[in-house]
């Protein structure tokens, strides 16, 4: 969740808990003395920042990811930075993360984020042949999910999308050995122990915590 909705107060708060708190790199420097004027860079000095800062929360417990979207500006030099500052996951949508590999080194994990299978398909074929690398996990999000998803606006019109059920059944089915995390509507523990029965691993929340304290 961008512009500064998800930082280190959220993802320090989730890794304390032991999952993994992600920091959204859409402007997290923006309201840092400067940003006017090198908006780049004061999103660089930010990730660098929200990470020590999410790691002082959360002690020694957690996994700390970073969604960069792809279809965003300075998108390698972000990359980079996240590795630099030692996140554990690049997590990556917005448009098919076909180059991501070649940004950062094997020791960061990395997930992209699709709505369909034939984006993973994609995705892993281009990174096979490409870098001969496997995505780490991947996040599927449904027509629920805010953000940047592949569903056409009259898919999302009529209520014509595939179920996010049906989907992660379609993902996991073909590539069974990649640890899936679903999202979009999930916001309770039924929808965990529904969409998990489906075949999911994990859950991303997101929208249900913005009206948290540490949010």
């Amino acid at each position: 969740m961008g512009i500064a909705i998800s930082l280190s107060g959220l993802a320090g708060a989730v890794m304390k808990e032991g999952g993994m708190g992600v920091i959204s790199a859409a402007q997290p420097g923006f309201r840092m003395e400067g940003f006017d004027r090198d908006p780049a860079g004061k999103n660089l000095e930010a990730i660098a920042r929200e990470a020590e800062k999410a790691r002082t929360i959360a002690g020694s417990r957690g996994l700390l990811g970073l969604n960069i979207m792809h279809a965003g500006t300075h998108y390698a030099q972000y990359c980079r930075q996240a590795e630099a500052s030692g996140y554990d996951a690049i997590l990556s949508g917005a448009g098919l993360a076909l180059e991501l590999p070649a940004y950062v080194s094997d020791d960061i994990l990395l997930a992209p984020i699709v709505s369909s299978l034939r984006a993973l398909q994609l995705i892993v074929k281009t990174w096979n042949r490409r870098y001969s690398r496997m995505p780490d996990f991947v996040v599927v999000e449904g027509s629920e999910a805010g953000g940047h998803l592949g569903f056409s606006r009259e898919m999302l019109d009529q209520g014509s999308c595939p179920d996010l059920s049906g989907i992660v059944q379609e993902i996991k089915d073909q590539f069974p050995e990649i640890p899936l995390f679903a999202a979009g509507g999930i916001f309770d523990g039924a929808d965990v122990r529904r969409i998990m029965a489906a075949g999911a691993d994990g859950v991303q929340v997101a929208t249900r915590l913005i009206a948290t304290w540490e949010c």
